[in-house]
Parts: structure tokens; sequence; C-alpha cells
């Protein structure tokens, strides 16, 4: 048995991704949501033909695994929201139903009623991240 891995590094000025498998991190920004993420599945492989669960890169579950750390975005506004995810969130739901919901009061509990009404298949988990009172600067240079 193997778990994927999503993080947000905050070190220095800088954000940092690091991921392994197909869980996910998004930004939502004045009203767009941006997927930062590359998931390491067989779909994102070969194309949207494959299945989307089959995970090509996972830890624990006895292979070697790699692990994504790379800069997460160029610079970080106050209002950032930052939404790390497990693929029982963004399997059930596409990108545009979480845009819209994360647009919405009561963001927080609506992705999980949302993505049990859809079957709730696999773990549903998810961390949201505001950014608030930092100066505005670049953090990638």
């Amino acid at each position: 048995m193997g778990t994927t891995l999503v993080a947000l590094l905050y070190y220095q000025g800088r954000l940092v991704l690091i991921n392994a498998g197909d869980s996910r991190l998004y930004r939502f920004r004045n009203g767009a949501l941006t997927q930062l993420s590359t998931d390491h599945s067989l779909r994102n492989l070969v194309g949207s033909l494959a299945p989307a669960h089959v995970i090509t890169n996972c830890f624990g579950a006895g292979n070697a695994f790699y692990a994504d750390v790379e800069p997460a975005g160029e610079e970080v506004l106050n209002g950032d929201l930052f939404l790390l995810c497990s693929d029982g969130l963004s399997g059930a739901l596409a990108d545009r139903e979480i845009e819209e919901m994360l647009d919405e009061e009561g963001y927080e509990d609506a992705l999980l009623a949302a993505a049990k009404q859809k079957g709730g298949l696999d773990n549903i988990s998810y961390v949201l991240v505001e950014v608030s009172g930092v100066q505005e600067r670049r953090l990638v240079t």
C-alpha cells in the first residue's frame, strides 16, 4: 500500500511545491483556479483515454519514488487561496466546480459536501491556506 503527497513549503521568502502522486495543489486567485502540481498518473503520461486513477508514482509501496520540488508560482498575493487535496476531492469534482465553490461563502464545507454527494469513492482530504497580511513581492528571483 502506498500513498501520495502534496505539500506547500514557505521558506526564505519562497513558496515551494512538493508533490509525489496524484494529490494536487491549486491556487485560487481573483476567481480563477490554477493547478500548480502535475499528476503522476498514467493519464498524464499517455493521454486522456488512460484511466486517471492509475498512479505512476507514490511512496511507501516498497518501490523507489521521486518528488517534484519546484517553485509554486512566481509571486504570492494577499487573498491567494491554496488548496491542497487528495484525488477524493479532485477526482469527484471538476476544476470548474471547485472554482465556482471557492468563489462563494462557506466553501470550506461545500467542497466536502459536494464530493460526498458525487459518491465520495475515495478518501476526501484537503487543506486550505489563505494568504493575508504579507507584503506583496516577487518570491522567485
